[in-house]
């Protein structure tokens, strides 16, 4: 009976599904015809200022060209060579909603204010002093000739980060497996009507290095579209700022992502197991 047994636990595990894979992407610029949201010539060098944003419609969206952060070796390298990675995918940014007299900004960033990474994507969202103000993102990704959705199991990463000032992100519950945040994070989250909500409940101000003002989600296996949205705590009004990456391990967030391997692994030590009981 115990061998029976022995047997049955290892079909079970055969059984268990590997983990899709988790793309290690980076930003590597803009898509052919398409067209960088900002009051500037050049890529953001930080996270832009009020000065950066401009008036667009509901509908405007910037294509970014993504390349495989797999190779990468180091911060170092990134700065100098990340424009020289081949495409692999392009990410469609769109804004689909947009509070009253609100402007943007949506761009790449070429050095986080101090965090001394490039490839992410900096959003910033602006208006009159007094008004709340509040946008909907689409991230779709597209592959690297952008004529179609990537398609595929393969899962994402999105790190989301500087979220302070009382600055609150929401993302549908079907659009992600899991949600990790730093240890000691000073950010909260809260889920109602298939909506979870990551924000800063206290009102502080993060430095763009600090993890515990940062969220990374993994997104589902095979869902090439998430929808974010964000806004502040009470419609409080001011400008805000976010940054988006989409590397692993994050510059902020090391990512504890199980490898496809792990269900090999447990089957092999399930093996060992039966080997050493006969």
């Amino acid at each position: 009976m115990k061998q029976t047994s022995n047997y049955f636990l290892l079909a079970l595990l055969l059984t268990v599904p590997a983990d899709a894979a988790v793309l290690n992407l980076v930003v590597t610029g803009y898509a052919a015809g398409s067209l960088p949201i900002f009051n500037t010539s050049t890529d953001i060098p930080g996270g832009g200022t009020s000065a950066n944003t401009v008036a667009a419609p509901v509908g405007s969206f910037v294509d970014f060209t993504i390349g495989n952060a797999d190779a990468i070796v180091g911060d170092e390298f990134l700065a100098t060579n990340i424009n020289t990675l081949p495409t692999v995918a392009t990410l469609r940014v769109t804004i689909s909603a947009l509070s009253a007299g609100s402007e943007f900004m949506l761009a790449r960033t070429s050095n986080s204010q101090g965090l001394t990474d490039v490839g992410t994507i900096s959003f910033l969202l602006n208006g009159a002093a007094n008004l709340a103000q509040s946008a909907t993102l689409q991230f779709e990704w597209r592959n690297a000739d952008n004529n179609a959705l990537l398609g595929g199991a393969d899962q994402f990463l999105i790190t989301t980060y500087d979220i302070d000032f009382s600055q609150r992100n929401s993302i549908a519950v079907a659009d992600y497996e899991s949600l990790q945040f730093a240890e000691f994070t000073l950010l909260d989250s809260s889920t109602s009507a298939g909506i979870t909500s990551i924000f800063d409940p206290d009102n502080t101000n993060a430095e763009f290095d600090n993890p515990l003002n940062g969220a990374l989600i993994k997104t589902v296996a095979g869902d090439n579209t998430q929808t974010i949205s964000v806004d502040k705590l009470d419609n409080a009004a001011g400008n805000q700022l976010y940054m988006f990456s989409f590397r692993s391990p994050s510059p902020l967030i090391p990512a504890a992502i199980p490898e496809p391997g792990t269900v090999t692994l447990a089957v092999m030590g399930a093996m060992a197991l039966l080997r050493r009981r006969r």
